[in-house]
This record gives structure tokens, C-alpha cells and sequence, in this order.
């Protein structure tokens, strides 16, 4: 697998209403396959991807800089700049 540096990536863009980023998939760079690893840059207001769920993968969350809010199961939780999540399944 190569080294891959973010800043020699180019930023893909969402926007769809309230769900709107811009994305640099650094796994799918480095030809991860067994791994999903992106970093996203969200305007103020706006969310990553509706609400959903994983059934065949976990998900992790850190946040380098501003502050966001994590839905997940029903509870809303909040997240701050060098916050660490991980889904428990």
C-alpha cells in the first residue's frame, strides 16, 4: 500500500439540501480494500450523509477542527474538536 499525504489529494463535493461536504478518500488513494478512511470538510449547518446505519462494517468519527453533533440511535451526542468515536459492533 503507498503513502498517501492529504494535501495531494483533490476535494470531491456533496451538496444535497442539508447534506452537503467536500471529501478526500484517502483509503480508496493508498488502495486500501479490507478499510474506508476519508476526511470531510463540512460547512457550518450542514451534515455528512442522512441519518443510516452499517450492518457489514464499523465506523469511527475525529474531529480535527470545529465542533458537530453525532446522531445515533434516537440520542443526539456532541462532538468537539480532537473528539474520538467508534461504533461498539
Amino acid at each position: 500500500m503507498p503513502t498517501v499525504n492529504e494535501s495531494d489529494l483533490e476535494w470531491t463535493e456533496e451538496d444535497h439540501g442539508e447534506t452537503a461536504f467536500r471529501r478526500k478518500q484517502l483509503s480508496a488513494a493508498a488502495d486500501g480494500e479490507g478499510i474506508g478512511c476519508s476526511l470531510y470538510e463540512l460547512p457550518p449547518g450542514k451534515r455528512s450523509w442522512p441519518y443510516h446505519y452499517h450492518t457489514g462494517n464499523e465506523e469511527a468519527i475525529y474531529v480535527l477542527d470545529g465542533e458537530g453533533t453525532l446522531r445515533l440511535d434516537g440520542e443526539r451526542h456532541s462532538l468537539t474538536a480532537g473528539d474520538y468515536w467508534e461504533d461498539e459492533e
